[in-house]
């Protein structure tokens, strides 16, 4: 799924007073992104390859190993050797047709997953020809549309996804708007409401809709929120009745155990849903949303990736930052200790599985490592963003030593991943000066504050910050640098301590 995803972030910027007087911007989590090693992807030329390395980057940035990206590429090649060797069927029947056009959808989803766009959608139109050149041997008159057809729409459905991923909104609207009338016409006369089909497309409208009108930099209308809203709610409907009438029904078919299980597009709605409640600070709403939403993906998750995936660390991350909305300290610290734990049990295992690929042995890859045999850090961007969230929160609730460790864990990892003049070095920094103030360690804060400012400075005119926020940052830290020094010029702070 495009658009708004479970791993985009929310950035929530703030200059709230950390205490009466020091100006701070660590007063909500964040959830920011910073590039690690991605230099070779602003050198290619072209958009689909920027796109193939932007895919390469997440995947690896991710999982801290090439493995993910690795085995995609493996699974493409697999398929496409699959595909060919369908296509030297001289004699074909129906069961054959099928499983031709089965075959170009794997390989055009994989190449979708590889940031293959252009590919992808070349093999999607193959998929469309195909299904038309079937419709013709029918002997039907070529002035008449195609049938209405479970694959052709899925098929165009596929095709507004990949014109969604390349900003080209109104061609993407064209095409899941002409698979939504088409999965309605097939799906909504079977004597039943609801089919999950139709809530697949409705969502992807919905975050079409949210996408088309905003940026990461900007916040949602009111009246885009809304109308996302509606949509999202009415594929909610559509997937989580599927195949029946409503709630009595489906409660029905639940205790004959007669419902097909859910996929996870229904976790995806709700953690979607609690985004936009989110941005409209109804903190009370995305809290049950995004529990909707991991308990969804607990549930359902597949047995072959073990007991999580990435998308569970997200959404732990994201509740937390709700409770933290919520002003709920101690659960949300709770949270995002549960998604750094998931993390790194994920990553190890990851390296493990890679590390043994390179030896040339054989290791079961599902198997969860023991939390007592990881490293204490394993130094990825998204741990380095949980550990500052799990330090503000221990700053908040007075445990400032171990808030000092853990923002230096953060900080250590930011320098190694992206250099120490990083504008996300700096946020640490920040950080860290505020503590400090709390800690009375005045020498420290001012160190702090003065190398978190040079950074912001240096990088002030940089497209990483948003709209005002490296004015905003700026001018808080030297707030607090020219309290410090008024404090000490007038006596007020005795030995450099408060």
């Amino acid at each position: 799924m495009h658009a708004v995803s479970l791993n985009a972030p929310i950035p929530v910027y703030s200059c709230r007073a950390y205490s009466s007087r020091i100006h701070s911007d660590t007063s909500q989590p964040y959830r920011k992104k910073f590039e690690v090693g991605n230099d070779s992807a602003t050198s290619v030329a072209s958009e689909e390859c920027k796109q193939e390395e932007m895919v390469k980057a997440h995947l690896n940035g991710v999982t801290g190993a090439d493995a993910s990206h690795t085995r995609l590429v493996l699974v493409l090649e697999q398929n496409i050797e699959y595909l060919n060797q369908l296509r030297k069927q001289k004699e074909m029947n129906e069961k054959d047709y099928l499983k031709l056009f089965e075959a170009m959808k794997a390989v055009a989803e994989t190449q979708d997953q590889l940031g293959m766009l252009k590919d992808a959608q070349s093999m999607y139109e193959e998929m469309l020809s195909y299904l038309l050149s079937i419709h013709s041997q029918k002997s039907v008159p070529d002035s008449e549309p195609p049938p209405d057809n479970e694959y052709v729409a899925e098929t165009m459905h596929c095709m507004g996804s990949i014109q969604s991923r390349v900003d080209n909104y109104t061609e993407s609207q064209k095409w899941f708007d002409s698979a939504l009338k088409m999965k309605k016409r097939l799906y909504s006369s079977g004597g039943s409401l609801y089919h999950r089909e139709i809530g697949k497309t409705l969502y992807e409208l919905a975050m079409l809709y949210i996408t088309s009108m905003t940026n990461d930099e900007e916040e949602i209308s009111d009246q885009t929120a809304s109308n996302a809203l509606d949509l999202l709610q009415e594929a909610d409907l559509n997937c989580r009745y599927h195949g029946c009438n409503g709630p009595d029904e489906n409660k029905e078919l639940e205790e004959l155990g007669e419902t097909e299980d859910k996929d996870h597009t229904l976790s995806l709605i709700c953690a979607n849903m609690a985004l936009l409640f989110r941005k409209q600070m109804n903190f009370s709403l995305a809290l049950e949303r995004y529990e909707e939403a991991l308990s969804l993906r607990k549930r359902y998750i597949s047995p072959e990736n073990g007991v999580a995936d990435e998308m569970i660390v997200s959404l732990y991350t994201d509740i937390g930052d709700c409770l933290v909305g919520l002003d709920q300290k101690k659960d949300a610290l709770e949270c995002y200790k549960e998604a750094l734990k998931v993390h790194i049990i994920l990553v190890k295992r990851e390296r493990t599985s890679h590390d043994s690929k390179k030896k040339g042995t054989m290791e079961c890859e599902t198997g969860v490592v023991p939390i007592t045999n990881l490293n204490p850090t394993i130094g990825t961007s998204v741990e380095a963003v949980l550990r500052q969230n799990i330090a503000m929160i221990l700053s908040q609730t007075g445990n400032h030593d171990e808030a000092q460790e853990e923002y230096q864990l953060s900080l250590a990892i930011k320098k190694k991943l992206v250099g120490e003049d990083h504008p996300e070095v700096a946020r640490t920094l920040n950080a860290i000066g505020v503590l400090m103030v709390t800690k009375r360690d005045v020498e420290s804060a001012l160190a702090h504050f003065r190398e978190a400012l040079r950074i912001y400075r240096a990088h002030s005119s940089d497209s990483w910050f948003g709209s005002g926020e490296a004015d905003e940052s700026i001018s808080g830290i030297l707030k607090n640098i020219q309290m410090i020094e008024k404090s000490l010029l007038s006596g007020k702070i005795a030995n450099h301590r408060f």
